[in-house]
């Protein structure tokens, strides 16, 4: 193909992948700023230890911004097929799974049980907790991410996500959940408190939890394929 040509294409993709783009920068830009945000809180003196690592959410976030990232390089690059695959069906199954479990649990739990999803922190013990915590900055934490990447999904991507196989992700799905678990059993030590109340439990019952949450992960995979139309789906049944 002439140079020309292949610039042309380039141009064209990149135009039409604008909105993409411009989403993902803003996404990547208040997931920073709520993560920013919250590794400021000075954490309760049990949880100082394991510190703002611990948490689920700065993970997911974490992760989502990556994959935010990725997607900005690939838009920018253009043609690289090595990192669109990397960056839709890699990273972006396992942020939007992440993303859906953090957004699901947290927000029935901070509406109606919130002492199960804060631990109590005496360092703000004279001070709400939206003044340290602010709505704006709960909601680049706990759901921005969530609908930026569910948009990136069902809205950007074409087709499901390449890796569908239960086989397979099931086992990831329930090794993510133990990795979790190792990950706060070797960052807490010995008299302190998990980062989630729900998770101050006896074993076998904390492991139970975390497969718990890591099956209920597989189930919303599976769901969100199944919401997405296949590839050329739709358009036939339109026509």
């Amino acid at each position: 193909m002439p140079k020309k040509a292949t610039s042309y294409k380039k141009s064209n993709d990149y135009k039409s992948r604008l909105p993409q783009l411009l989403l993902n920068c803003a996404l990547t830009f208040t997931g920073t700023y709520g993560l920013y945000v919250c590794t400021s809180i000075i954490l309760p003196p049990k949880l100082q230890a394991a510190g703002h690592k611990q948490f689920l959410t700065n993970i997911s976030l974490a992760i989502s911004i990556i994959q935010q990232v990725s997607t900005i390089a690939s838009i920018l690059v253009g043609n690289s097929k090595a990192l669109e695959f990397f960056s839709g069906d890699i990273l972006l199954p396992i942020a939007l799974v992440l993303e859906t479990v953090v957004t699901s649990v947290y927000w029935p739990l901070r509406i109606f049980f919130v002492e199960m999803i804060f631990q109590k922190n005496p360092n703000y013990a004279s001070i709400e907790r939206s003044k340290y915590l602010p709505l704006h900055v709960d909601i680049c934490l706990h759901l921005l991410p969530f609908i930026g990447m569910s948009l990136n999904f069902f809205k950007y991507k074409k087709g499901r996500f390449a890796l569908n196989n239960t086989k397979f992700v099931l086992p990831v799905c329930s090794a993510l959940g133990l990795a979790y678990i190792f990950w706060l059993k070797y960052l807490i030590p010995k008299g302190g408190k998990y980062p989630y109340p729900f998770l101050d439990a006896a074993e076998p019952w904390k492991t139970i939890i975390m497969l718990t949450i890591t099956n209920v992960a597989f189930g919303y995979f599976k769901l969100i394929q199944y919401l997405k139309p296949e590839k050329g789906t739709l358009s036939k049944k339109l026509n």
